[in-house]
């Protein structure tokens, strides 16, 4: 996977894959995320005008909130940057955001079944998710039922098989 720095932070060139409907909630919540930034960046600098700047809390506040805004921007504009969208025929065809994903562990047989979810929010109803961010969930994106494949997790290497992808309206249905 070729990686790329943008302003200070790191970016991926991997594909996501993301119905219509994911793509349109990403950029809302990167609309939301870019006016929550002008107001922190406001905040700060009405804030550090009243004082030196450096003792002053608010602006001290403001500065983290910016940080932190700045780089959940930039997290969700890798993930539309660097994303193609699927036609509701192809939504059980890949593992996407919003699908529903059961897989199996090859070495005890066990299985997981969950939601691919973004890693900024999601449906709080739901209790089984997991992050495109996520190890498992980078090594699952646009793979097929049936792909068996090696995801490094923090519990060790572990050797996944995809037994089956669920569009989200299914998922949800399934899974709530």
């Amino acid at each position: 996977m070729e990686r790329h720095i943008f302003n200070g932070v790191e970016t991926s060139r991997e594909k996501y894959v993301l119905t219509l409907e994911d793509r349109e909630e990403l950029e809302k919540s990167l609309n939301k995320a870019l006016e929550d930034y002008n107001d922190a960046a406001q905040a700060g600098y009405l804030s550090g005008s009243e004082q030196d700047g450096h003792h002053d809390e608010g602006f001290q506040l403001s500065k983290r909130n910016t940080e932190v805004l700045f780089a959940q921007i930039q997290q969700i504009r890798d993930v539309i940057n660097n994303s193609r969208v699927i036609t509701p025929e192809e939504q059980e065809n890949f593992v996407a955001l919003g699908n529903g994903i059961v897989i199996e562990y090859e070495n005890d047989k066990s299985r997981l079944a969950f939601i691919m979810s973004g890693y900024v929010g999601g449906s709080s109803d739901i209790r089984r998710k997991i992050s495109i961010k996520s190890p498992l969930g980078k090594a699952l994106i646009g793979k097929k039922a049936g792909d068996i494949i090696d995801v490094k997790l923090p519990s060790g290497l572990r050797r996944v098989k995809i037994v089956k992808i669920l569009s989200p309206s299914k998922a949800l249905e399934a899974f709530n």
